[in-house]
């Protein structure tokens, strides 16, 4: 009774997702008109923009998702701060680790970039990557944010505070299904596969209906992270231990990866892939590839995060899919899903010549109004105050409802 609890919870978020977005449907986030709010309007009296020579502000990161509301974004910001012009580069998450670790060293760093996550905040700010923050941004500023946010260890160091989180998160390894191929290949949407073997036999059967033109799971193979993250997570269903805080398992206290529960979840991909029912791109593609190859239709089952939902409504608004746990052994589950964590993200560059300009940005960025768009688009989960209950929580009654109807 206690794991069902867990597991609604957690599929509570994704679920919620699915339902707002399709509820607010009728209306869509019209990130070209000037209904979107201006960047920072809040109706408070606007701070001022800084005096003096105009400068570039450098911001790179791989929030691929977030691309047409921020596009919006820094149009409003640059009328608001006309001296500003903000040069937005946006990568893949593997380009930007290999990117932005040579920029650093050339001394070329953007005055704003997240943290990679092969990196430790501790490690970043020992090498030097960021400024302490705390002189830029202050206590009003901070207080717009959740509980658990500026956390020593996780976005504060030795009292100074380094890093801003992007989003509260659920785990990004969770299994987004398409319905229609579901049905299509004789399968019941209403009742996705609990068990290793039922969802391989699931792929295979979706892969065989398709004829080539539709697989039974396609996942951003080129990005080794997305592989890593499904082995870690799903291996903790498995009594692993393992979650993406620790190279240590909780379990055994050891960094191994060859443990009988990680092995089964190699073996079960390595099943699927015997059975052919990875889409035959899997692994030449980014992870926002095989998402939108998904909303294509082109595949089955999908391991992503909840950022992906309002990039499926907006661009595959006739996309009929749902979200479910992922699968456990045959021989039942043993452990829980790592909780999700409120991590790092980004930070001004130690080396930045307008730190000034890159918390005006951060301030704006983290204005109520715009995280309200991301958050009525189905972006994310923000880590605002009250963004959520007041963007997007309008039918939470209704999904708490089905989910105490779940199965003890």
């Amino acid at each position: 009774m206690v794991q069902k609890r867990k597991y609604a919870a957690i599929l509570i978020g994704s679920a919620l997702i699915v339902q707002i977005i399709t509820a607010c449907s009728a209306s869509p986030v019209n990130t070209a008109s000037t209904g979107t709010p201006a960047a920072g309007t809040s109706g408070n009296k606007a701070e001022a923009a800084p005096t003096g020579e105009k400068v570039t502000l450098r911001v790179m990161d791989w929030a691929d998702s977030e691309k047409p509301y921020r596009e919006k974004f820094m149009k409003d910001f640059e009328a608001k701060y006309p001296n500003i012009k903000i040069e937005y580069t946006l990568m893949s998450v593997d380009q930007f680790q290999n990117t932005i670790t040579t920029a650093i060293k050339s001394g070329d760093a953007p005055d704003l970039f997240p943290i990679p996550g092969n990196m430790s905040l501790s490690m970043a700010v020992k090498g030097e990557w960021y400024l302490p923050l705390d002189d830029y941004l202050d206590d009003a500023f901070k207080s717009r944010f959740i509980d658990g946010v500026f956390v020593e260890g996780s976005t504060v160091l030795n009292g100074k505070l380094y890093s801003i989180p992007a989003l509260s998160s659920v785990p990004s390894t969770l299994v987004y299904y398409n319905k229609q191929l579901f049905r299509d290949a004789g399968l019941n949407p209403d009742n996705p596969p609990k068990t290793y073997t039922e969802f391989r036999e699931a792929a295979k059967k979706i892969t065989e209906a398709g004829k080539g033109k539709a697989y039974g799971i396609i996942e951003g193979g080129k990005q080794i992270g997305r592989w890593k993250l499904a082995a870690m997570d799903w291996s903790a269903l498995g009594g692993s231990g393992l979650n993406q805080q620790s190279p240590i398992s909780l379990v055994t206290h050891d960094a191994n990866y060859d443990s009988k529960a990680v092995v089964d979840v190699m073996n079960l991909f390595k099943g699927m892939k015997d059975d052919g029912s990875f889409h035959p791109k899997t692994m030449s593609i980014s992870a926002p590839e095989a998402r939108a190859l998904f909303g294509e239709g082109q595949a089955g089952f999908i391991l992503q995060g909840e950022w992906s939902i309002g990039v499926w409504k907006r661009d595959n608004p006739n996309l009929d899919f749902g979200v479910m746990m992922p699968p456990v052994p045959d021989d039942g589950q043993k452990g829980y899903l790592p909780k999700s964590t409120i991590g790092p993200w980004i930070g001004i560059s130690k080396t930045s010549k307008h730190p000034k300009e890159a918390a005006l940005y951060l301030k704006e960025y983290f204005s109520k109004e715009y995280q309200s768009v991301l958050v009525k688009a189905g972006d994310r989960f923000s880590i605002l105050k009250d963004v959520n209950e007041t963007a997007s929580f309008r039918n939470l009654s209704n999904t708490m409802t089905s989910f105490r109807n779940l199965p003890d």
